[in-house]
């Protein structure tokens, strides 16, 4: 972007015809600046009455909500506008701040910057989350590490109940995690959907992850307590984990002595939900474990029923071929699976 650009008479023109003002003009042509990472064209704007905080929707030391963050953000360019009256705590519609951002993109400089003027380390947006909070979930380990020594809250919670610990698990940043089972946070610290760091390793299979957190004192046994769906509610990890078709993770939590006939409030077994999902190999994995193939839900339905209901002829040989009875009868409806007959 060059001055003659910025002054553009046609562009200019259309603009202010359409009851735009020239402050709003020049502002939009800083954020494409900035986010280019010219500081020139961004004093450029400024010179020419760029307003710079103007909220709605945007804010100049933040993002364009439109167009995304600002990737080309530079220190020399934060500083600049700070120097022009540009306000750190602005917020726009979302309640983002600039110190928000600057942890999402994983800005060191900037962070640093903006905690050195005393920003609000604990603002929170919309969604309840903290500039820690992002920089977990981003996977930015130092600006976690830098923010904490600066008394950041490492346990606080979003409007969902989600705190730094249970962000770094969901993306699977090990490193994260370590730091912050290191400093104290609770690995039994619980989401609004009644969720452990533990079962969302497992539900995201990361089996490095869960490793690690079994390793570390997490309860094996542990229950969600999401009353979304009340039958559902009560999963333990590996349940989870054979629910989403983990071999690995329900091999693991298996060495760990967890319990592989856990059920939920509705009776559901991992080998019902692995079953019903068709997972072969984690049915098999069950079955040659000493599941009991004839546990029963709460409606009377077993793993086979399950299968069958799915159409999983696979795992309904397996589960028949294990000695799982091929005549049963369920709360719902009799089904039965004639021995010289194909498999559905």
């Amino acid at each position: 972007m060059h001055k003659n650009w910025l002054n553009q008479e046609d562009e200019m023109s259309t603009a202010l015809k359409r009851g735009k003002p020239i402050a709003l003009i020049y502002l939009q042509k800083l954020l494409t600046a900035a986010q280019d990472g010219n500081i020139e064209d961004v004093e450029l704007c400024v010179k020419n009455g760029a307003n710079l905080e103007y909220t709605n929707g945007s804010f100049v030391m933040g993002k364009d909500i439109g167009h995304g963050c600002c990737s080309g953000w530079t220190l020399e360019i934060v500083r600049y506008l700070h120097e022009q009256g540009s306000i750190l705590e602005t917020r726009d519609k979302y309640g983002w701040t600039p110190l928000s951002l600057a942890a999402v993109r994983g800005h060191m400089e900037i962070v640093c910057y903006l905690v050195k003027l005393d920003v609000n380390l604990e603002t929170k947006d919309q969604r309840g989350m903290t500039p820690t909070m992002y920089a977990a979930e981003r996977g930015h380990l130092e600006i976690v590490k830098f923010l904490d020594t600066k008394g950041s809250d490492l346990q606080a919670k979003s409007k969902v109940g989600m705190t730094p610990l249970l962000f770094a698990v969901e993306r699977g940043h090990l490193d994260i995690v370590q730091f912050l089972n290191e400093n104290s946070c609770d690995l039994e610290t619980r989401s609004q959907r009644g969720m452990t760091a533990l079962m969302y390793a497992a539900e995201r299979g990361n089996l490095e992850i869960v490793e690690y957190l079994a390793s570390n004192g997490s309860h094996l046994e542990a229950r969600d307590t999401w009353v979304m769906i009340y039958l559902l509610m009560g999963e333990t990890p590996l349940i989870i984990a054979a629910e989403g078709g983990h071999l690995e993770i329900v091999m693991s939590l298996h060495t760990n002595k967890s319990n592989l006939e856990a059920k939920t409030k509705g009776g559901m077994t991992p080998l019902m939900f692995a079953a019903e999902g068709g997972y072969l190999e984690i049915v098999h994995y069950l079955a040659s474990h000493g599941c009991d193939l004839e546990t029963r839900d709460l409606d009377g339905e077993t793993a086979l029923h399950y299968a069958a209901r799915s159409t999983q002829v696979e795992i309904t040989k397996c589960l028949i071929d294990k000695g799982s009875s091929p005549w049963m009868k369920s709360g719902k409806v009799m089904f039965s699976v004639q021995a010289d007959a194909p498999y559905i």
